[in-house]
């Protein structure tokens, strides 16, 4: 889920496959663009998000976060997108402060978002949609 604007243009430097969820590239470009990205940040992003409680109900993984910017909530919808470390998911339920995500099996086969615990901080993308709607995008 790309969701910005991009500014700046790089060349995949190395690509290393390391095991089946294990990915390592490096990125290249002429300017400082990527210098305070550090392992395990997504390029595009909005803000953090820390999961503050995790459910397991039949075979689907629910995972309940807190946005670090408060703000970020505005621009998160029920029913609507939501990238959790770059995946691209469904908010199931939203409250003022905190939304829930489903993972189901495929995505728990698919992904490493099943191995987080409470208190882990994961970076998000909001729903673009609701950027629109809300009048452009914060980025914290």
């Amino acid at each position: 889920m790309f969701t910005g604007i991009t500014q700046t243009v790089g060349q995949v430097i190395t690509n290393e496959s390391h095991t089946k969820n294990d990915q390592h590239i490096t990125i290249e470009t002429k300017t400082p663009y990527f210098s305070e990205a550090t392992i395990g940040d997504s390029i595009m992003v909005d803000g953090k998000a820390e999961i503050v409680n995790k459910q397991v109900i039949d075979n689907t993984i629910l995972l309940s976060f807190k946005p670090k910017e408060s703000i970020l909530m505005r621009e998160i919808v029920a029913k609507g997108s939501v990238a959790i470390l770059g995946v691209s998911l469904t908010v199931i339920e939203k409250t003022s402060q905190t939304f829930q995500i489903g993972l189901i099996p495929h995505t728990q086969l698919q992904t490493t978002l099943s191995k987080l615990t409470v208190g882990h901080w994961v970076n998000i993308e909001t729903d673009i949609l609701a950027k629109y709607m809300t009048g452009g995008q914060y980025v914290g």
